[in-house]
């Protein structure tokens, strides 16, 4: 049996707040920022599992498919500490036959005889405990405090801010950059303002910025909740080459974070081929995990064909920031 319950509803939080897999993205305000940015509905799903217990999930609803989460790195039913991901899996194939969709997509890999397996990269995560000490002297003397020296050198500042407007004013112009730089269509600006009022002005983020000179160099958002911290989004800027902006950055983050009782930041996706994206999250010292997703349908997922984004970044390399804004307000949505 399912039961759906409002992302609203204080018991939605109450029963996914005790469970300490829960990570930022579990949290009501994420999938409710999703589905106010990109016009969607969400609510969350508790499952009575026939092997008794229950498991909870945020979805989004797209049509006749639901997703927990679209737009998230990594989003696994809480099932509670004894039971384990074993057996949920028939339950979710099971729900879905019920419901006539076309399919369930959970951005975790559930172990079982049902559903697709689709490896979907790799995960990072670092362990705080508290303690800055040891995890610091876990830092690549290379690839980190190197950098972090240099930052010291060349006057690099960190600017802490939790509001919306902070977020749309130091992050969401070098984020354009970024993207543009990349290839990649740009998140709406209305996503970072819903983002920035329920999530960063409720206390669930805040948003790094490294400044030279006053200038924003660098910029970064992290979720936090739970005691988990996510590594969430990240831009800069180029003009003033490499002074160890970034990695200022995720120092700070993680001196936050011991400070304040995280036990442990995720750095998020890393898709299969980003090494250098790779390297740089393994020199903080961070475990590294396969990232799988799983997908109950009745056939196997298409993956996306790499000559089409080849040929989109390649348009969008060379593309005003307008028109890589207006790609990304207009499609966004369609790619969850």
């Amino acid at each position: 049996m399912a039961l759906t319950v409002s992302l609203a509803d204080p018991a939605w939080l109450e029963l996914i707040g005790d469970d300490p897999a829960a990570t930022p993205f579990h949290h009501p305000a994420w999938a409710e920022t999703l589905a106010d940015a990109y016009g969607l509905e969400a609510h969350g799903l508790v499952l009575e599992l026939t092997g008794g217990g229950m498991a909870a999930l945020p979805v989004v609803v797209l049509r006749r498919r639901r997703v927990s989460l679209p737009f998230t790195d990594c989003c696994e039913p809480l099932v509670g500490r004894s039971l384990g991901l074993a057996g949920i899996s028939e339950d979710l194939e099971a729900l879905r036959r019920q419901e006539r969709l076309a399919s369930i997509e959970v951005r975790s890999g559930i172990p079982g005889e049902a559903g697709f397996r689709c490896p979907s990269g790799y995960r990072h995560e670092l362990a705080l405990q508290g303690d800055l000490a040891a995890v610091t002297a876990g830092f690549d003397k290379s690839r980190v405090v190197r950098k972090l020296r240099r930052a010291e050198r060349e006057g690099v500042a960190i600017r802490r801010t939790a509001t919306a407007r902070a977020l749309l004013e130091d992050f969401y112009p070098l984020h354009v950059a970024t993207r543009r730089r990349l290839g990649v269509p740009v998140q709406p600006r209305r996503f970072f303002a819903v983002l920035g009022e329920r999530m960063l002005e409720a206390g669930l983020g805040f948003t790094l910025t490294a400044e030279v000179a006053g200038e924003p160099v660098s910029s970064a958002v992290f979720l936090v909740w739970n005691r988990r911290m996510i590594y969430k989004f990240s831009a800069s800027e180029r003009s003033h080459g490499d002074v160890g902006a970034s990695q200022a950055i995720v120092r700070d983050a993680i001196r936050w974070g011991c400070e304040n009782g995280c036990r442990s930041l995720d750095f998020g996706r890393t898709d299969h081929g980003s090494e250098g994206l790779r390297g740089f999250k393994l020199s903080w010292g961070a475990t590294e995990h396969e990232l799988t997703y799983t997908a109950f349908a009745d056939r196997r997922p298409r993956a996306g064909t790499g000559r089409a984004h080849e040929l989109l970044a390649h348009v969008l390399r060379r593309s005003p920031e307008s028109l890589t804004r207006a790609v990304g307000s207009a499609a966004y949505r369609y790619t969850a």
